[in-house]
């Protein structure tokens, strides 16, 4: 079954069993299709830094679970890793709820480079990240 094919609730439960980490996220998955992510996260003291913006290593993990969502819908090999992933925190995020899009530039045969952006729902921009994932049949044991 092809991830585009989940229902919003399985692609959560999917991202959760691969980053466990997400579980203390207050996020939804509005939309997923091939080459794009639409995800929201309800802003949480616990995702603070001193100051009450959000955490920049909670963004970074956000970006990386959004990008390798992103990367899924496309990726017809098998797993998939990071390579590389790049953030510019452009201000403070401070908001109630932040929505992350992640999408596809290119698709090689084996890498995919992606790009996100975290804005608050007016579209305040926050952050943006460019990355690379690479497409592996199976990692070794």
């Amino acid at each position: 079954m092809e991830i585009t094919e989940l229902s919003a609730k399985e692609i959560k439960e999917r991202m959760i069993r691969r980053l466990p980490i997400l579980k203390f996220v207050d996020l939804d998955v509005l939309e997923v299709s091939e080459g794009r992510v639409l995800v929201r996260v309800r802003h949480s003291p616990l995702l603070e830094r001193e100051g009450g913006f959000l955490f920049g290593g909670v963004i970074a993990m956000l970006f990386d679970g959004v990008l390798g969502l992103t990367v899924l819908t496309v990726n017809d090999v098998g797993d998939q890793a990071t390579v590389n992933l790049s953030i510019n925190f452009l201000r403070r995020a401070m908001a109630q709820e932040y929505i992350v899009e992640g999408r596809v530039i290119k698709k090689g045969r084996r890498l995919v480079f992606v790009e996100a952006e975290l804005r608050s729902p007016e579209g305040t921009l926050f952050s943006k990240a460019h990355g690379v994932w690479a497409l592996v049949e199976k990692f070794p044991s």
